[in-house]
């Protein structure tokens, strides 16, 4: 996703309209060997979708299930995720929680009512599922800080080894300035002073500059 949209339809309305749902896990499978027990269950999955697929007409909430979305979405809809990416998603987390209750209504008859059950259930989707969103954004800057920060580094180090002198800190912005936007060049470089991989020094008649720090992980 991070290859093909801006980094702002994160923030904006794009993520606020989707409910990302993730996982780090690698699962592993047996490609021939399908158990008897997993095909029944194909089955019924399908038979399922296909009882679905016909149901229309106007879902209702029944009195206590109602009461039970309107005290959450009242209250202050908690617990609301913290993550700053998530600030526009929360402005839509009602109507989220009202399309998942639909979804675990269907899931349980044909009614077409969606009972206290059904709310208590969605709401526990949604949670656990937001519990998990934030490392969603931490999986995608795996190639792009970390990978700018490391480039920038190697920069530094090769430039302190061949002239023996820190490097001046315009020299370092404006290697980041070609690879990262430009309110982010300063949080980088803070990124990397804190994290010890950059000493900040002061030199006279330059000004603030950069020493690479031994970096024992690098090869």
């Amino acid at each position: 996703m991070k290859d093909f949209l801006p980094v702002g339809a994160f923030d904006q309305g794009f993520l606020s309209r989707s409910i990302l749902v993730y996982s780090g896990d690698t699962q592993i499978r047996p490609l021939f060997d399908v158990e008897t027990g997993n095909r029944e269950k194909f089955r019924l999955i399908k038979q399922d979708f296909a009882r679905i697929g016909k149901l229309y007409g106007q879902m209702l909430f029944d009195k206590d299930a109602a009461a039970a979305v309107t005290k959450w979405h009242m209250g202050g809809q908690n617990p609301r995720p913290e993550h700053p990416k998530l600030h526009n998603y929360c402005t839509r987390r009602t109507l989220h929680l009202l399309k998942l209750c639909m979804v675990a209504s269907a899931a349980e008859g044909d009614d077409l009512t969606i009972s206290l059950e059904n709310y208590q259930t969605a709401l526990s989707w949604l949670i656990e599922v937001e519990n998990h969103m934030p490392d969603i954004f931490k999986s995608m800057n795996s190639g792009g800080d970390s990978k700018v920060i490391e480039e920038c580094w190697y920069f530094c180090f090769q430039l302190f080894s061949k002239t023996k002198q820190p490097v001046p800190e315009s020299k370092v912005y404006n290697f980041l300035q070609q690879r990262v936007p430009a309110h982010s060049v300063e949080r980088v470089a803070d990124i990397m002073v804190r994290a010890g991989l950059l000493s900040i020094i002061q030199v006279n008649k330059i000004g603030p500059c950069y020493k690479p720090m031994e970096k024992h992980s690098h090869e």
